[in-house]
Parts: C-alpha cells; structure tokens; sequence
C-alpha cells in the first residue's frame, strides 16, 4: 500500500507482520503480535491521518506520526478484516459477512451491510475466526464509487446501493456466472449515464455493458 500523503511511503502486510520504509532505512517491521492471527495483516488504509490495519483477527489503528497501535474494539476487534477501502475521509472494513463504514467525525464504525440481509437472511453476527473456517470470506470485493454508490461482490452476486446504504439491491446477473466471482472493478464514464461493471470469475472476464452482461476474455 503506497501511502497518498507521503512520496514513497510503502506498507507492506505479511503473514508475520506489517513492514514500511517509514523511517527511511529500508524496510522494517512496525506492527508484530504475539497472537499468530494478529500477526496475519490481511489489508491496509489509511485516511484522516490514521492507519488502518486489518488482520486475520481484528482491526488496529495508529495515527501515522505515532508508533503506538491500538485495537478498535468492539465487534472488530476479533473478526478477519479482509479489505480495507476509503473515499474521501472515510474508511469501509469489510469482514467475512459484512461491511462496516468509519466515520471520523463520530469515531464510530457503522455496519451497513451484512450477507444475511443481502440474501434475506437474519443477520449473521461477527465472530472470531476458526481453524479450517473460509480464509477468504463470504465478501471478495468493495468498490466505492462515491460516499452514496457502493458495489460490493460477494460469493452470491453483485449488490449495490446509490444511497448511502440506506437500501441495497441485486445488480442483475443473468450471463454471468455469480458463484465463480472473484473482483469488480466499476467504471463511470462522466460523459455517460450509463455505469460499466468489469467481474472477474474462474471462467474468465464478464463486461456489464447496455444491460446485459458479455464475456469479454475466456482465460487460459
């Protein structure tokens, strides 16, 4: 993760750890827990001169002149952070079933959305992670597009809102092969009304283009 505030400032999570230039004496280890979980950093952010550091069990932040990390508690403090995305000062923490929205000017984290929900479920709870349990998460991608658009990918299909989470809906899958998804990229053309959603599935890549979904690369 190369830092937008600082030229050449680089993050780099491990399996044993978080590693940045910071000190500009190559690469050093800045954040080590003696928890193996912990020590799994999965993703990182930063926003507001803040931090963030997901792991294989809890988010930890730090502002970015101290060394001095800390748990943000609460229902992350033991789930797998698996992505981490910002717009603007705000920060989206996406765990195994649901996406989380930081706000700066409240401190608080707000879940708004849940895989439960998306799929008319009861709400799935958060709980630490568990030997031989799913590493990658029910959530594979978060994009978004502005603080009122968001697409999120997960192992049932694409759901998006336009409101500020307010409401989610299922973007249509008909021609593409929702179980098999792997990452989105959402194109706005500002010349254009019209939104283009690029998935990545095992089966190759899938344009959503004029309403309807195209394969536009097979793979290997």
């Amino acid at each position: 993760y190369e830092d937008p505030n600082y030229f050449d400032l680089l993050y780099v999570a491990t399996d044993e750890g978080l590693y940045s230039n910071e000190q500009g004496k190559g690469f050093q280890k800045i954040f080590q827990a003696s928890d193996r979980l912990k020590r799994q950093c999965l993703s990182i952010n930063s926003a507001d001169g803040i931090l963030f550091l997901g792991t294989r069990k809890g988010l930890f932040t730090k502002e970015e002149d101290s060394d001095h990390w800390q748990s943000a508690g609460g229902k992350l403090a033991d789930a797998p952070v698996f992505l981490l995305a910002s717009f603007g000062n705000v920060i989206y923490v996406t765990t195994d079933k649901a996406l989380y929205r930081y706000d700066p000017s409240t401190n608080a984290y707000k879940k708004i959305f849940s895989t439960g929900i998306a799929n008319g479920q009861e709400e799935a709870q958060e709980e630490a992670p568990e030997e031989g349990a799913d590493p990658n998460g029910e959530i594979l991608d978060v994009d978004v597009v502005s603080g009122d658009v968001i697409y999120v990918t997960t192992k049932r299909g694409i759901f998006y809102t336009s409101d500020g989470a307010a409401k989610w809906e299922h973007w249509p899958g008909e021609g593409l092969p929702q179980d098999q998804l792997t990452a989105l990229v959402v194109e706005k053309n500002p010349s254009s009304p019209e939104t283009m959603l690029w998935a990545a599935t095992s089966k190759g890549v899938y344009r959503y283009t004029q309403k309807r979904w195209e394969q536009a690369y097979q793979g290997l």
